[in-house]
């Protein structure tokens, strides 16, 4: 059995409506190489909005981090904007 990911990474954001298929009308008119009839067999293995999951995943290393830091300068206030205009 093969296996496919399918997920739309933006420039600047990700497209949750478009990686978990649940667009308007308009948006499957651009998106005509979905196959709707398909999507029944889409398995999601995680659907979250990535800034939450990037709390729930770092928000304790993040303090544990910023609490050690003796420079404000050094301290990360969001880490998911931090690391998306990272090099």
């Amino acid at each position: 059995m093969s296996m496919s990911v399918s997920l739309k990474k933006a420039t600047n954001k990700t497209n949750i409506k478009h990686n978990n298929r649940t667009m308007s009308d308009k948006d499957k008119e651009r998106n005509s190489h979905i196959d709707e009839s398909r999507s029944h067999e889409n398995v999601y293995l995680v659907q979250k909005d990535l800034k939450e999951l990037y709390q729930e995943e770092f928000g304790e290393a993040l303090e544990n981090y910023n609490a050690k830091q003796k420079r404000n300068d050094r301290k990360i206030d969001d880490y998911f904007k931090h690391i998306q205009s990272s090099k």
